[in-house]
């Protein structure tokens, strides 16, 4: 609005300064051309009759029978061409002739367009009858006089039109200029008419055309302020508009009012991400974004943090914070349900770690960092949720730890190896080994597998930590086959090994080397990890399957899995939990099993 009241009193100012400027114009060209008209028809009365003697001869009237012919003349070019006065001037200010009997023989000082007549230019001007020799034209009103240079032929001593002549004279025209005025006025209101017409097009087509592109510029600008604070592929606020928004939240908390931060970790998305591609690991991401907006009640505040970690701030309203313990839940169960992409299943799980405030902390920074710190501990357990508890500080401390001291652990060589025989039972035969990896922190003593492995992961070492186990147990593995070229080793792995980049490369390079069939390998994978990732570890085991390496399931029995299941998988071997052996001679009950 403020723009068209702007643009449309610039274009009216622009308006009347072309209106002005083209009625001077058409006003300047009007009385030219009825200048130029009248004294055509000046020239043409006075041309046959007019002679140089009668010029010459200052105040001594024009002889009876010349002024007669010159009545008869000028009579015919006022009532046919409507000139109402006629004048001839001599060099010397007199007037030689005039329609006007009592002007002739009169002597006057004229004005300025006389004198730039007798000085060889012709001139006009719209009169107010103010001079002297005027005093007889004040009845007609306005008029426009126009004085025409009168020259004399050197060579024929006649008067000429040529514009070398000598001026002998002028001859003043005097025509109503109320005729000029209304065809003056017929054209300026077709002019400003059509000026008006012309900037009004000009105003539409323009206010179209910049409010078009002013609408754009905001659109532009909406979008660019909602990119800033929004995230591009699940268009969830952003990190720093969930910190602006946690911030206000923390800033007008009082009394009861208390304020839950949950962070989410996605379990097993980087498995999916390397083993399918970058294309469907954003549409899960997606996926993962609607289902947090739909599980949870409106008043929650969903954002995306970066890669696959989200966050959710839950306004509480009182001391207990079970409803964000119910947030929580409902997220579990929304992200646990398979996502289907192109005929694939995708499953995954999430890891969510709960800090609230004041409980917890006041500051945003202190919030994080335990929200943080306890989802590491949940994805520790799992998955699942869980509620800060002070002790995480301990346990965040040495899992940064291990996150450090692994990383330099792997690079120096530090993790052995054990091997443990596997022994036929029915002959007592050793038909092979299974690798153990084995740490001993200088500070903390021996760290177990389990532990070690999942720092690995926490770190972004799992693939040299998994490499660093192959190399070592096949190169040891080289000498103890010399005895038996039957024996084969087992080397435990996790989902993340299998379907990290550059994994199958450093395991085939490793065979290689080390002069090993294909078939001496058998890698171990616990039943939970086979089975929660099944569709996704399905084409990874076919490939090694098909190249000669055997694969097993470890600890099977201690899940919900069944045989019926495990026929998708490409196996070759299936280990009984040792919950269910390690009592078979005493207990029935696991014999029987």
């Amino acid at each position: 609005m403020r723009f068209a009241l702007i643009s449309a009193a610039l274009l009216t100012s622009v308006g009347l300064v072309l209106a002005n400027w083209f009625a001077e114009i058409q006003r300047d060209r009007a009385l030219g051309e009825a200048a130029r008209t009248a004294e055509l028809v000046a020239r043409a009365a006075t041309g046959d009759v007019l002679h140089v003697e009668q010029l010459r001869r200052d105040f001594v009237p024009m002889d009876e029978a010349d002024r007669v012919q010159f009545d008869d003349k000028v009579r015919s070019i006022i009532s046919d061409d409507g000139i109402v006065r006629f004048k001839i001037w001599n060099a010397q200010h007199w007037i030689v002739y005039s329609d006007n009997p009592r002007l002739i023989g009169r002597w006057f000082p004229g004005d300025d367009q006389l004198a730039q007549a007798l000085a060889g230019e012709s001139s006009s001007m719209v009169t107010d009858l103010s001079d002297p020799e005027e005093m007889e034209e004040r009845d007609f009103g306005r008029l426009l006089a126009v004085y025409v240079p009168l020259r004399l032929d050197a060579t024929t001593g006649e008067l000429t039109g040529d514009g070398d002549g000598e001026v002998v004279g002028a001859f003043e025209i005097y025509v109503p200029y109320s005729t000029i005025d209304a065809a003056l006025a017929d054209d300026l209101r077709l002019l400003y008419l059509s000026l008006a017409i012309s900037l009004a097009v000009l105003y539409l087509a323009l206010f179209r055309l910049v409010a078009g592109a002013s609408r754009k510029l905001r659109l532009q600008a909406a979008m660019n302020a909602h990119q800033a604070t929004h995230d591009l592929l699940t268009d969830l606020p952003n990190r720093r508009e969930l910190v602006a928004r946690l911030q206000d939240m923390l800033d007008r908390r009082y009394g009861d009012k208390y304020v839950a931060l949950a962070l989410l970790d996605l379990d097993r998305f980087k498995e999916v991400n390397d083993a399918l591609g970058h294309h469907r690991g954003d549409y899960l991401l997606q996926q993962v974004a609607k289902r947090l907006t739909t599980c949870l009640p409106s008043h929650c505040f969903v954002g995306r943090l970066g890669g696959d970690e989200f966050a959710v701030v839950v306004p509480l309203h009182g001391r207990d914070d079970s409803h964000a313990q119910e947030c929580a839940e409902a997220i579990v169960r929304a992200l646990c349900e398979p996502v289907l992409s192109d005929g694939l299943t995708m499953q995954i799980g999430v890891s969510i770690g709960i800090a609230v405030a004041p409980h917890h902390g006041d500051e945003q920074d202190q919030l994080f960092r335990r929200a943080d710190m306890t989802m590491y501990v949940a994805k520790r357990a799992g998955g699942g949720w869980a509620m800060w508890r002070p002790e995480f500080e301990e346990e965040s401390a040495r899992s940064f730890h291990l996150a450090t001291a692994l990383r330099s652990a792997i690079e120096h060589g530090a993790i052995s190896m054990s091997y443990q025989p596997r022994v036929s039972v029915k002959s007592g035969r050793v038909l092979g080994f299974e690798a153990l990896a084995r740490w001993t922190d200088p500070v903390l003593g021996p760290v177990p597998p389990n532990e070690f492995v999942a720092a690995a992961q926490v770190a972004g070492v799992s693939l040299p930590l998994v490499s660093h186990i192959v190399r070592t147990s096949l190169s040891d593995f080289v000498a103890l086959r010399r005895a038996d070229p039957s024996l084969v080793m087992a080397v435990n792995v996790t989902t993340t090994d299998l379907v990290m980049q550059g994994f199958e490369e450093m395991l085939f390079s490793t065979l290689d080397a080390a002069g090993l069939p294909h078939g001496a390998l058998i890698l171990e994978l616990s039943e939970g990890e086979a089975i929660q990732n099944a569709k996704l570890l399905h084409q990874v085991l076919q490939r090694l399957g098909d190249r000669g390496v055997k694969l097993a399931i470890d600890d099977f029995g201690q899940g919900y899995s069944s045989m019926d299941r495990l026929r998708s998988l490409p196996l070759n071997e299936i280990k009984i939990d040792k919950g269910f052996v390690a009592k078979m001679q005493a207990d029935p009950t696991d014999r029987a099993i």
